[in-house]
């Protein structure tokens, strides 16, 4: 799945952290490649100003691997919440990757 900076940094916050040994080696193993590596940092000057992660130039695109057990997981969570009316604003674009519209 093609994923932004932002919005791998969305995920890694929304990623359940409970849950059965084989879902959280596959949500571990998940985070791990959504965690911009050494390369990319530098190619994009991700940087740690006071609470918040800046980057210059455009959002980063990254084609990002999800198995589809935890795509389920994501999705569900995203239903929730919807349903429940906490949604975000930074949540639109990975809303719209992981609920497809009707």
């Amino acid at each position: 799945m093609i994923l932004t900076i932002s919005e791998r940094f969305r995920l890694i916050e929304l990623l359940p952290t409970e849950g059965n040994i084989i879902i959280l080696k596959r949500l571990q193993d998940l985070r791990n490649v959504l965690i911009p590596s050494e390369s990319e940092e530098k190619e994009i000057n991700l940087r740690q100003e006071g609470n918040q992660l800046m980057w210059d130039g455009l959002d980063h695109e990254t084609d990002i691997p999800i198995g589809e057990s935890v795509i389920d997981l994501i999705t569900e969570k995203y239903k929730k919440l919807n349903g429940e009316d906490k949604l975000s604003l930074r949540d639109i674009s990975l809303y719209e990757k992981f609920i497809p519209s009707d």
